[in-house]
């Protein structure tokens, strides 16, 4: 099986971290990205095909688990859920 580039992985991460940013902010919890950013990220997410407001506890812990080991392979610490 082929590696994966350096591109797509950085796609995936910006899915998952659009993905949690988009769920975080619908349920009223804060973020740490400026205004434009979350602007951006607002864009991203509503376009998400599958991203939902309300989360089962498995389907958040498995986009926080994708999102830690996508930054963990960019050189981040894991568990690395800044959004």
């Amino acid at each position: 099986m082929p590696k994966r580039t350096i591109a797509e992985i950085r796609r995936a991460e910006d899915e998952f971290f659009a993905r949690l940013w988009f769920y975080r902010t619908e349920q009223g919890g804060s973020t740490s990205q400026d205004v434009d950013a979350m602007h951006m990220f607002n864009h991203i997410a509503a376009n998400l095909k599958d991203a939902k407001a309300e989360l089962t506890d498995h389907e958040l812990g498995m986009i926080e688990g994708k999102l830690s080991a996508l930054r963990w392979v960019l050189g981040d610490e894991w568990d690395m859920l800044d959004t």
